[in-house]
């Protein structure tokens, strides 16, 4: 029920900034070089909860971030926007279009 998504195959190390999201940090730059998401269930169930369709080959990397803070019940755990953006976006803006293979899950149906 989670996934690891590299872009760089450097030495790194980790850092979670929430219960779902862990990045990787390049050692050498600094930059993210990957992720780990956890509950990748329970993030799916927030897509249907919110009414939106995803066909089993269009789920990518980027669609699993967006839907994070919405999927953290507990305010407290949540990451301010803000923050949350700006540690994602260079990650996404690399990997976000990025397409899940194989990928099943029940769609709802469109309203």
């Amino acid at each position: 029920d989670s996934i690891t998504f590299y872009i760089s195959d450097v030495p790194s190390h980790r850092k979670r900034i929430d219960p779902l999201v862990t990045l990787y940090i390049s050692s050498e730059t600094g930059e993210i070089v990957g992720c780990h998401l956890k509950f990748i269930k329970a993030i799916l169930r927030t897509f249907d909860e919110f009414h939106v369709s995803i066909s089993p080959n269009r789920l990518t990397i980027g669609l699993l971030l967006l839907a994070v803070p919405l999927t953290l019940v507990d305010h407290q755990k949540r990451p301010d926007p803000e923050s949350y953006r700006r540690l994602i976006d260079p990650f996404a803006s690399k990997a976000g279009n990025t397409r899940i293979p194989r990928f099943k899950h029940r769609e709802t149906t469109p309203v």
